[in-house]
């Protein structure tokens, strides 16, 4: 079972030795550091599953810390603070602004080990503002994201049909694996093929008639961070054999140049065809095929995730309303979700997307209508609409667990939530081993 990770900010030596013996005692992997300064340089939230910090630091106090933290990133794990100079009303102050816990020295090490359980079993994964999240039916592919992050030399390949979320899954893994550096994406079925070459590799001046000056492509915009390929399978033959070329090679020319450039980015590729048919077809090269599955990534369409499509719904209900500035989001009642639920979303993420967006800007109320949405409501909406979430919910932890061979952890990570709170859920829908 992997070890949850600490982060320890202390810089008395004798009180962090003593503090990081006594937690990894406790199975805890701890990171230690004796300078709240260096927190700037080191800390990645995601990496942790709680901090504790002193208040009293060298430069910095363990206040400023979290303020600072939480100004950047839209959740953070646990924060305990401990000092040996608090107050109530300091205890108070903390606390408002939203640290978990505030301790006063000596430590109550058995109640300090008693709260990190419970603040780590109840505490949501930390994730930068603005953060891209792939939705509760899709957390499989969260944690397989989450596993290519150190391997930037494997092409991924996304596959899917249109609609579902194929570039939002790119960027997710961008955002994961290198978020400070560029997301490039090309659309191959968008651009003249007689422009895309140049748009990927760029081009020289003079390399062509209207070349009147030199032209950075897409590789080389990307640098060290990822290269997006959406709609790989409507690329011309000949730009496949270039292509193919440059992924072995992992370099590339400019058109027209002679100075051999280095692939830094990281290759993802998506396609809403069978590759495979292209293949046997001609149009597609067999060789290239093989280059691009390497890790192969398929996103259901939305009508197999009906855990999902709520979970969207509300989504993209609560950006609209902060686009147009509304006070209050418009809701959804029961018949009307079940109208949701029921319809069958042929155009997937997008046409959800487009007739949420519909609704809202002609709702003239506080509630979303299946008129405004274009959608047929259905007698006994509240009964159904509980069956159907149930079942969506009991499936989907059955084959998780399945997946991973009944391991309840990385099942509970897996799915996105806390060891407790899938034992909860397996209680709930009567989910045992007998299930299988």
């Amino acid at each position: 079972m992997k070890k949850l990770k600490l982060l320890l900010i202390e810089d008395d030596l004798m009180l962090g030795e003593s503090l990081k013996e006594r937690l990894e005692l406790e199975d805890y992997e701890v990171k230690w550091l004796k300078n709240g300064l260096s927190i700037q340089q080191q800390f990645d939230p995601t990496s942790f599953n709680l901090i504790i910090c002193d208040l009293r630091l060298p430069k910095i106090t363990g206040d400023q810390i979290f303020l600072q933290l939480k100004e950047k990133y839209e959740s953070l794990p646990p924060f305990i603070l401990f000092t040996g100079f608090g107050t109530i009303s300091m205890a108070v102050e903390m606390l408002k602004v939203g640290v978990d816990d505030f301790l006063t020295k000596p430590l109550d090490i058995p109640y300090l080990i008693r709260r990190i359980h419970e603040l780590i079993d109840s505490s949501p994964a930390a994730e930068p503002k603005n953060a891209i999240r792939l939705s509760p039916g899709v957390s499989s592919i969260e944690a397989m994201l989450k596993k290519l992050m150190p391997h930037p030399e494997l092409i991924t390949l996304i596959l899917g049909e249109s609609g579902v979320g194929k570039e939002v899954c790119a960027e997710r893994l961008h955002q994961l694996a290198c978020a400070d550096s560029p997301f490039e994406a090309i659309n191959c079925a968008a651009l003249p093929s007689e422009l895309i070459g140049s748009e990927l590799f760029g081009h020289e001046k003079g390399a062509f008639t209207g070349a009147i000056s030199a032209h950075i492509g897409a590789f080389e915009r990307a640098q060290d961070g990822v290269l997006f390929l959406d709609e790989i399978g409507d690329m011309n033959l000949d730009l496949q054999s270039q292509l193919l070329r440059v992924l072995e090679q992992r370099e590339f020319t400019r058109i027209g140049g002679s100075t051999r450039i280095p692939v830094l980015a990281r290759i993802v590729c998506a396609t809403n065809v069978n590759l495979e048919n292209l293949v046997a077809q001609g149009k597609f090269r067999e060789d290239l095929y093989f280059r691009l599955n390497v890790v192969k990534i398929e996103i259901p369409p939305l009508r197999e995730r009906p855990e999902d499509i709520l979970w969207l719904a509300s989504q993209f209900i609560a950006e609209n309303a902060r686009r147009s500035g509304r006070d209050n989001a418009p809701e959804l009642s029961q018949p009307v979700k079940q109208a949701i639920l029921d319809y069958h979303w042929p155009g997937n993420i997008r046409e959800l997307k487009n007739a949420i967006d519909r609704a809202c800007i002609f709702c003239e109320g506080n509630e979303l209508t299946s008129e405004l949405l274009g959608l047929k409501t259905s007698g006994n909406a509240s009964h159904n609409l509980e069956q159907t979430i149930e079942q969506a919910e009991r499936k989907k932890i059955i084959g998780t667990l399945a997946d991973n061979h009944f391991k309840i952890q990385q099942s509970a990570d897996a799915l996105g939530i806390s060891r407790k709170g899938l034992w909860q859920k397996m209680k709930r829908l009567n989910i045992n081993k007998d299930s299988f």
